[in-house]
């Protein structure tokens, strides 16, 4: 297992927190680079420990996809992962990831889940992200979710922000300026170019 940095760790223990107190539903809030998805790893295999029920993973597309398996399958060594991608529809692991794209055609090919995690979670209230919940929701209603991202909120047309409708419970939350500050990310620097044009 990769040892996680202490923003990490708070952030899997603020999951896990908020579930034991009947919170369903949580997202956090990392920025870019932070480790979200391994994160995201620590949080299944820790639930997984806990309660060895199905795990899902969902992405928002096929070259995230890849990259997750990979971070998965470091952090969490021995793991058989499935794919659902494409024509690639592997149920038969406990932990699948899964292309929204390819899983919202083959919903009723999807086992029940005991943990959907959601990569990218500020695309959970789209249409197509919506039918694959309510479709988990119907097999298993009591399933946990965890949603990651680094933008928790949606503006809408009036510029109001508000919180993300699928995951009601911000459980953790550190910004890029803290998370720069602490020396965990790089400090940013930008250059201007000019043109004569």
């Amino acid at each position: 297992m990769i040892p996680l940095f202490p923003f990490q760790q708070e952030a899997v223990d603020a999951v896990f927190r908020d579930w034991a107190a009947g919170h369903q539903a949580v997202v956090v809030s990392l920025p870019t680079g932070a480790g979200k998805t391994l994160v995201a790893a620590t949080i299944a295999q820790r639930a997984y420990h806990e309660r060895p029920e199905p795990i899902l993973v969902l992405v928002p597309s096929d070259e995230i996809l890849r990259q997750t398996v990979d971070e998965i399958a470091v952090v969490w060594e021995g793991i058989a992962i499935g794919i659902i991608q494409q024509q690639i529809r592997q149920w038969r692991c406990p932990l699948l990831v899964a292309s929204v794209a390819t899983l919202v055609r083959h919903l009723d090919e999807l086992p029940p889940m005991g943990l959907v995690i959601t990569d990218e979670a500020h695309h959970a209230d789209a249409p197509m992200w919506q039918a694959i919940y309510r479709a988990i929701a119907r097999r298993a209603p009591h399933v946990r979710h965890v949603g990651l991202t680094a933008t928790p909120f949606r503006t809408d047309r009036g510029g109001d922000a508000h919180a993300l409708a699928m995951f009601p419970t911000l459980s953790y939350a550190r910004s890029m300026f803290d998370l720069i500050a602490e020396g965990f990310l790089a400090p940013l620097c930008g250059m201007g170019i000019h043109s004569a044009t």
